[in-house]
């Protein structure tokens, strides 16, 4: 119940303010300036990031943060040295592009080794009754998909090897972020670099072409600011169904009926709404500058700028790999390793600049009580902690009901 309280207790005020603005909101956001002009520390408190992290391993936890920290400083050395990268990637991509290329070549190393210990599971020819599909099923499936899909971005313009590469990229992303929530247990991630921006970087203006450009502008739908993917979703699912007893290949159609439905009605819901009231009134992002973005600072500015394949790029990624590669060494050799790597791909991102504060106190907190207090302690605490994230969620439904029966528009419902 106290975790509830404390969680309501600043969306109430929130809402309070915008009706009676004698109420004060209260914030949760500030930043430390460290070195004047060059590195600030952001700082911000947010209820359901706080909930969700005290329930990972603090090893896992410790990273989340330490690592986002030390991105922070790098991008601020960056500026104190005058360390600029000279290339430009797109919107949604991590800033400076020298962070989001060593993010991407460390998801690209997480993935390989995910893959490669994926390889040493099926070569060992377990039983697969318990799976929601056999693994050949899913295997020649997964070759199906990557063929027709291969074949949609060559009839859009892409030359096979471009389609290729992109579709390993996109994969990547697709496996990585999945993992990257399934195992850190953070509420959302996002790919630090958009394949589009890898494909292009690495092969250069030249070998796309303006169709080239063009077809992977339109992409953009599909393959970025991508937070959870069904991948994530499905991952979720699966752990649990653990312990069900009986066959679990009829959850495989109940997924697919929940894809078909969501698609459907979300297709639905945006046409109607933006006939009714117009996009351009709508959300500005989704309805206006995300909208046009892919085609402004994507497609747009690669045109009037051709360029070749970006070598400092490529060695930037290269700085990556091998930084992940070497944790994950240390993680798999040294008993007691502290740092766990699942956190270096995302520490670049915006989102855990807002999380990082969060997670940084729920491990803190979780640290001492089972030093002092052990296993009973931790398992005392673990009922204010679901309410700080219930508290959230019950706070945001309520108002929304009061909203809708006030005629209240404009008001944020919910915020990370």
């Amino acid at each position: 119940m106290a975790g509830l309280c404390a969680a309501g207790a600043d969306l109430q005020h929130q809402r309070l303010s915008n009706y009676f603005h004698i109420f004060p909101q209260i914030g949760l956001s500030s930043s430390v300036e460290l070195v004047p002009g060059a590195l600030h520390l952001p700082f911000n408190i947010t209820f359901p990031v706080l909930g969700f992290a005290y329930f990972i391993n603090l090893d896992v936890a410790l990273w989340l943060w330490l690592c986002t920290v030390l991105v922070n400083i790098q991008k601020g050395l960056y500026g104190i040295l005058g360390i600029v990268s000279s290339e430009s990637l797109d919107t949604y991509s991590v800033n400076p592009a020298s962070i989001a290329h060593q993010g991407m070549g460390a998801l690209l190393v997480l993935v390989a080794y995910s893959l490669w210990v994926g390889c040493e599971h099926l070569r060992a020819a377990v039983e697969d009754g318990d799976e929601i599909l056999s693994y050949r099923t899913a295997f020649w499936g997964a070759i199906g998909g990557l063929l027709f899909a291969g074949w949609w971005l060559y009839m859009s313009g892409l030359p096979p090897h471009i389609a290729a590469f992109f579709l390993l990229a996109a994969f990547a992303i697709f496996v990585a972020m999945t993992r990257i929530v399934a195992e850190s247990g953070v509420p959302e991630a996002r790919t630090p670099m958009m394949p589009q921006s890898f494909v292009a970087s690495g092969v250069g203006t030249a070998a796309l072409g303006e169709v080239g450009l063009t077809a992977l502008g339109l992409k953009f739908v599909w393959a970025t600011e991508l937070r959870i993917v069904v991948m994530t979703s499905v991952a979720h699912g699966l752990k649990l169904l653990e312990g069900f007893k009986g066959s679990q290949r009829p959850f495989f159609w109940a997924l697919m009926l929940a894809v078909v439905v969501s698609m459907v009605s979300s297709a639905w819901a945006i046409l109607e709404l933006s006939y009714a009231y117009g996009g351009i009134n709508m959300n500005q992002w989704f309805f206006g500058g995300g909208a046009w973005a892919p085609f402004e600072t994507f497609v747009a500015r690669r045109l009037a700028n051709p360029s070749g394949p970006s070598w400092e790029g490529w060695l930037s990624t290269g700085i990556g790999a091998t930084v992940m590669g070497a944790l994950m060494l240390c993680r798999h050799f040294f008993t007691g390793w502290p740092l766990h790597p699942i956190g270096y791909p995302i520490a670049g991102l915006w989102l855990m600049d807002h999380s990082w504060f969060s997670i940084f106190l729920a491990w803190a907190i979780k640290g001492v009580v089972l030093k002092y207090w052990g296993p009973r302690g931790y398992r005392a605490t673990r009922p204010f902690f679901m309410g700080v994230i219930l508290g959230q969620f019950v706070s945001a439904g309520v108002w929304l009901v009061i909203d809708a029966c006030t005629g209240m528009t404009d008001n944020r419902i919910f915020s990370w």
